[in-house]
């Protein structure tokens, strides 16, 4: 084990962010980072959220692509499973993640930290809605005289104008730079920054199925199979109905991460919106297809190599899912419009060979990278 110790910056905490893609992308590069011999702790930071904000920008969502309707029997199930979701989120977090001991709420007292090295990513960690003082802290403004790394960071929205300077200013400390996705290249380039992000892939992609297997457990309650994956994180519209049609047509159940559910007589519903992200690995490694507007949802279906369509999300840009698909060969697996769905084949002939080859190569070019920047 080498003695330089890392500290890791990412969207999770101890109580922050319990989100499956958030969470798995934090235990693999930490695993990664552990592997490459080098201790790692995950800094426990939580940005100053306004809840009263989130929650009615997430009501009107909600309300806009499925109707006050299922909106208002969504919150009437809400908050018992709310308390159940946290705490298996807390128990997997406990488990996997080495976390500070103590939690972190401004730049004053991440000053206080030391380590040799300081990571930052993967996930949205520089997306230009952060408050803007959540955005410096991503850009390791807190940082001085240590080395810093952002590995497989991802802008997603377009950066306005008005926050160049800060993007410019800061990103020019860092000793090593990568991102996840060709459009952060092109949001970072026009702030005028001088070097050239390397992309390498989410840290997921790092570690093998047969390692995901190792964390996977099967859910308490019995799922019924077979059965389609619905991951439907950015609520694209009538996307439900198409998924219901499919199971219908294909005769397999549902499993999907809304919390409250209508549940028709044919196909069975199940939601795992309480479940751990470990048991989301489960689902999805036993699936017989996955519908998702997802980018992790996306990720899992191509490690586990399962059938899958990534839908085009309601509101917000695609260019995650996008990219990745790229960089896989597998753009055929995108669809515009999920009325488009029901005219797909669901038979598994994706060339997984080619795939894999893909993955393989870009892998290798990853994690030569963050060794590099890390030694």
């Amino acid at each position: 084990m080498n003695n330089k110790k890392v500290g890791l910056l990412a969207l999770v905490g101890k109580r922050y962010k319990n989100h499956v893609g958030s969470v798995l992308q934090a235990y693999a590069l930490q695993s990664v980072i552990e592997k490459l011999g080098f201790e790692c702790e995950i800094i426990d930071f939580e940005p100053p959220i306004d809840i009263k904000e989130i929650l009615a920008e997430n009501l009107m969502k909600s309300i806009i692509t499925r109707g006050f309707k299922w909106t208002f029997l969504i919150g009437l199930g809400l908050i018992p499973r709310l308390k159940k979701r946290v705490k298996s989120y807390r128990i997997f977090k406990k488990t996997y993640l080495n976390l500070t001991p103590r939690a972190f709420k401004n730049e004053e007292d991440l000053e206080s930290l030391n380590y040799d090295v300081y990571v930052v990513g993967s996930d949205v960690v520089w997306s230009p809605k952060h408050r803007s003082k959540a955005l410096k802290i991503y850009l390791l403004d807190f940082v001085k005289n240590k080395k810093k790394i952002s590995y497989a960071a991802s802008v997603w929205h377009p950066i306005p104008n008005r926050l160049y300077p800060i993007y410019k200013n800061l990103l020019r400390y860092f000793d090593f730079l990568s991102v996840r996705e060709k459009t952060s290249v092109r949001y970072l380039k026009r702030c005028g920054i001088k070097i050239n992000p390397e992309i390498v892939l989410d840290p997921t992609l790092l570690l093998s199925k047969e390692e995901w297997k190792k964390i996977s457990k099967p859910p308490e309650k019995v799922i019924e199979k077979p059965y389609i994956i619905f991951y439907d994180v950015h609520h694209a519209k009538g996307l439900l109905s198409e998924v219901f049609s499919i199971a219908k047509k294909k005769r397999v159940n549902v499993v999907t991460e809304s919390p409250f559910l209508i549940e028709p007589k044919n196909p069975k519903v199940y939601s795992f919106y309480t479940y751990s992200p470990a048991e989301f690995l489960w689902l999805i490694e036993n699936a017989e297809y996955v519908i998702t507007t997802s980018l992790h949802g996306t990720i899992f279906s191509v490690l586990f190599q399962k059938p899958f369509y990534s839908i085009k999300p309601a509101a917000d840009p695609d260019n995650k899912i996008v990219d990745f698909l790229e960089t896989m060969g597998l753009e055929d697996r995108f669809v515009q419009n999920p009325k488009d769905l029901k005219h797909l084949s669901f038979d598994n002939d994706i060339n997984w060979k080619a795939a894999k080859k893909k993955l393989e190569r870009k892998i290798n070019t990853s994690i030569r990278f963050l060794k590099k920047a890390l030694r």
